[in-house]
Parts: structure tokens; sequence; C-alpha cells
């Protein structure tokens, strides 16, 4: 039975490790163009909250590249020492992860969102709105 965990998580572990890879080259792009003053164009929104997620992005791709090492070392192993030391650094990775798009979500609804509420006339405190 310890033979199926094994063969089904091996490649659901590559598949999260490439994708945790494509997340750091284009946050890593993405960044570099934020930072070179780059985002004049339309398709390349440079708001407030592109460095938080950008920055964020980038360490939750790193730790989960680094977590995925972990658990490739726990298919290995396969012991509860091992499994342990895996699910920690997953559990930390999600969670960076989380932080990410819950401060953009963040950004999004209490500045932007405000802000358009304001424009349309439906925001009753646009006083405190226009102040952000």
């Amino acid at each position: 039975m310890a033979t199926v965990g094994r063969n089904i998580a091996a490649p659901l572990l590559f598949l999260n490790l490439v994708m945790y890879f494509i997340v750091l080259g284009f946050a890593s792009w993405c960044l570099n163009r934020y930072i070179n003053g780059q985002t004049h164009h339309l398709s390349f929104g440079g708001n407030s909250a592109t460095g938080f997620f950008l920055t964020f992005a980038i360490l939750a791709a790193v730790i989960g590249i680094v977590s995925k090492f972990a658990g490739g070392n726990h298919i290995r192993a396969w012991r509860n020492d091992s499994l342990a030391a895996a699910g920690s650094s997953s559990l930390v990775a999600w969670a960076v992860t989380v932080l990410a798009f819950g401060k953009t979500i963040s950004t999004y609804v209490f500045v932007y969102l405000d802000k358009s509420l304001c424009i349309l006339g439906i925001e009753k405190n646009c006083d405190k709105a226009q102040k952000r």
C-alpha cells in the first residue's frame, strides 16, 4: 500500500515543483520590470499592491521549491521523521502564498474598491476613501 502513495505523490510533487519555478521566474521578471520603471504599459499595472505581491510571490516560490526538495527526500526515505520535515516546510510555503494573495486582495478591496465606489457615488464615506 505504501508504494501506491509514493507512485502518486512523486509526479504531483514534480508538477508542483515545476509550477513553483514558473512562479519564481515570472515574479522575478515582473519585479525587474517594476524596479526599472517599465510599468507604463496598460497590460502591466503598477499600483501599490504590485511591490508587495511580487516580493511575497518570490518568497513563497523559493520556500515552495525548498519544501518540494524536502518532499522528495520524504518520498525517497518514507519515514515519519522525514514526513514531519516535509509537512512543516510545505505548511510554511502555503502560509506565505496565502499571505501574498491576502495582501494583494486587501489592498484592492480597501483602497481601489472604495475609490471606485466614490466615483460611482455609492460609498457614503468618500472623504475617508479619497485620503487613502
